[in-house]
């Protein structure tokens, strides 16, 4: 499987513990924190299209009056080797 670009796996890891992490935590984590906000979305889509061969996600949802976003093992799926 294709390796993940050093942004990408930063965010990978922030949200592996599988909590919900606001938009300005995973920010913090790109080099440019002033950049436009669709880069964290441009960037968690990326993210999607890696996790999801491995039977993951990663979703969005509202969360303590704010959007978040977090990493789910789906349910049903093979289990995939991570790597």
């Amino acid at each position: 499987m294709a390796s993940v670009p050093p942004t990408q796996q930063r965010i990978l890891d922030l949200l592996s513990d599988g909590k919900p992490h606001r938009r300005l935590e995973i920010r913090s984590l790109l080099w440019d924190e002033l950049s436009h906000p669709h880069t964290i979305r441009k960037h968690i889509s990326l993210l999607r299209k890696y996790v999801r061969p491995q039977g993951r996600e990663i979703v969005c949802e509202l969360f303590q009056h704010g959007i978040c976003y977090r990493l789910v093992v789906l349910l049903g799926t093979c289990s995939c080797s991570v790597t």
